[in-house]
């Protein structure tokens, strides 16, 4: 071979021609692969908006059902139906093999549709998850880099929430038509010598539940607390029972003697602030002696509210209680056609205020507010009693009315309600929160609850 020949084949290592070109090939190579993928990407992220829409809308769709009343297998359904009507799938959605790892306590159908308490709270059910099944996007340039699919999937929580923060339901019930300024009789167990309920003129007796059956707590507890069950109102199917998910059908509950008087008046009554609306004693326990028309705010353009609302509030003579006997009258007469918003917000923060369940053969048709306002003394071995004078007296019992002073050392053996209604309480309760909501019922009817929901996550 020749020199020449030697040369042509010469390669000079050193020369860095042709590499930047080479660099950038490459980079080029892998931005092109990042952009596709991008698109890849977007579309994922698109169908992961509509997953989410899809939970929100089915978790909302069975926060109404609960708030309605609707029987449970309903419910899934409905849940079921809006997530795949939202999601739009040509098929339907795998809820038998979904998993959700932070699925609640309780589940409804699989891990994906699950209740359970809320943090801090004592209520077993207080939260409502969704989680839609996973869903594959399939790629289109992702699969130069081995990504055939994308996963997506949404969850969504609801949470229920009393509107009405410290107002728990009271273990009575009410049936019948109802209005509002009627009065209804709590009857305690009677006296052995007086075997006959107390509450004369009143329209009706309350019927006592066991609204806290399932977590076991003693009727004069729930009358002090209230139940820390939600329960919902009664629509169609198989009524809900015991601990289930807000049940809408509660047992009869026979109260022990002693019990009306322990939970009302001395857990109940009896508690601070001391009231600042004379002194008023049962039990020789000081009570809560705040009246009804004394928590008028808005009278509108009622002359029989606007009278009550500057009449007296006090007497401690029943005898000389003319003022206070006008002011009770003029409230009767403004319940008859109150105005909206009637009482201000802190009527939610009084005692006497109770929220009672509407019932018809043990189903739950509704919730009313309801006062209470009277309450009846006996001597427990039905001997007769003298009464304090701002007491008013028929020789075998005593009845104190709220806004009378005096005193007695005899129990408490029958109280009466003055009924309520959604619209005349104050727009806004404690906390800011909302008061009665409804919900629709057959034939157009609507039912008052004092719960709502809301998504929380």
């Amino acid at each position: 071979m020749e020199p020449q020949d030697r040369d042509v084949l010469r390669v000079d290592l050193h020369s860095e021609r042709g590499a930047t070109a080479i660099i950038v090939a490459s980079a080029m190579l892998v931005l092109l692969g990042f952009a596709a993928f991008a698109v890849d990407i977007s579309a994922a992220r698109n169908e992961q908006r509509l997953d989410q829409a899809a939970a929100d809308a089915a978790a909302l769709a069975g926060g109404v059902g609960f708030l309605a009343g609707d029987p449970m297998d309903q419910i899934v359904d409905d849940i079921q139906r809006y997530a795949e009507e939202n999601l739009n799938s040509p098929e339907p959605l795998d809820w038998s093999t979904c998993r959700d790892p932070e699925a609640l306590p309780e589940h409804l159908t699989s891990e994906c549709i699950s209740m359970g308490p809320d943090e801090g709270s004592v209520l077993p059910y207080r939260r409502l998850r969704v989680r839609i099944p996973t869903q594959d996007t399939e790629t289109t340039f992702g699969r130069v880099l081995g990504v055939e699919t994308i996963e997506t999937f949404a969850v969504a929580e609801v949470t229920f929430e009393p509107t009405i923060d410290e107002l728990e339901l009271f273990p009575a019930a009410l049936s019948g038509a109802l209005s509002t300024g009627s009065r209804r009789c709590l009857s305690g167990v009677p006296s052995p010598s007086s075997p006959i309920d107390r509450c004369e003129g009143h329209h009706g007796v309350i019927v006592w539940l066991d609204l806290d059956a399932c977590e076991g707590s003693p009727l004069d507890e729930v009358m002090w607390s209230g139940t820390d069950i939600l329960f919902t109102v009664y629509r169609s199917g198989t009524p809900r029972t015991g601990c289930d998910p807000f049940p809408n059908a509660a047992a009869s509950a026979s109260p022990a003697p002693g019990d009306l008087n322990h939970g009302l008046v001395e857990r109940r009554l009896a508690t601070e602030p001391w009231p600042v609306y004379g002194d008023a004693r049962i039990d020789d326990r000081r009570i809560d002696n705040r009246p009804l028309w004394s928590f008028i705010d808005e009278p509108g353009s009622s002359t029989a509210c606007a009278d009550a609302a500057s009449g007296a509030t006090t007497t401690d003579d029943s005898e000389d209680d003319d003022e206070y006997v006008e002011a009770r009258n003029n409230l009767f007469a403004c319940l008859g056609s109150p105005p909206d918003d009637l009482f201000s917000a802190e009527l939610y923060e009084s005692p006497r205020l109770v929220l009672l369940p509407v019932i018809t053969s043990s189903h739950i048709d509704g919730f009313v507010p309801a006062f209470i306002d009277s309450i009846w003394v006996e001597n427990p071995t039905g001997d007769p009693i003298d009464c304090d004078k701002g007491f008013e007296s028929d020789g075998d019992s005593c009845r104190h009315d709220a806004g009378r002073e005096g005193s007695t050392d005899e129990p408490a053996r029958s109280a009466s309600v003055i009924v309520l209604s959604c619209d005349v309480l104050a727009a806004d309760g404690i906390s800011g929160a909302e008061k009665c909501s409804r919900v629709p019922g057959p034939g157009g009817d609507d039912s008052t609850v004092f719960f709502e929901f809301a998504l929380s996550g």
